[in-house]
């Protein structure tokens, strides 16, 4: 059985907080932070794969964050 919250149990403000965070890696793609605040919302909707590719990409940015 999966940690991950289901749609009845998820934040429903956690979509918005997604796209913001899509956005901002969008216009920053730079931005260690942002990749790893919308990896940790990911995690938050269930969206593992997603919330692993965007970790990748922080630990692309600063390995340190590793």
């Amino acid at each position: 059985m999966s940690d991950a919250p289901s749609n009845c149990e998820r934040d429903p403000r956690i979509e918005q907080r997604i796209a913001q965070f899509e956005n901002m890696t969008s216009a920053d793609p730079e931005n260690e932070m942002a990749h790893f605040s919308l990896g940790n919302a990911y995690l938050q909707a269930g969206r593992a794969a997603e919330a692993a590719g965007s970790f990748e990409r922080v630990m692309e940015l600063n390995p340190e964050m590793s």
